[in-house]
């Protein structure tokens, strides 16, 4: 997407960003590490998932960690 970092510097090396048609971001890689984002119709964040584990929203202001 137009105008959105495509990558920055980060705690290990440079991270490459990818976002998807609505401008969120969809997913980050650094080295062989990537975490996928996926999201609600109203653009909130509903599950981060990467690095052998599950992160998704409860709904009620928290979340629930799964380790895969």
């Amino acid at each position: 997407m137009s105008g959105n970092t495509t990558t920055r510097p980060g705690p290990v090396g440079a991270q490459t960003l990818t976002w998807n048609v609505e401008g969120e971001l969809a997913n980050l890689t650094e080295g062989s590490k990537t975490t996928d984002y996926l999201y609600d119709a109203n653009g909130e964040l509903l599950i981060r998932s990467g690095s052998g584990k599950t992160v998704t929203d409860t709904g009620l202001g928290g979340w629930r960690e799964r380790m895969d």
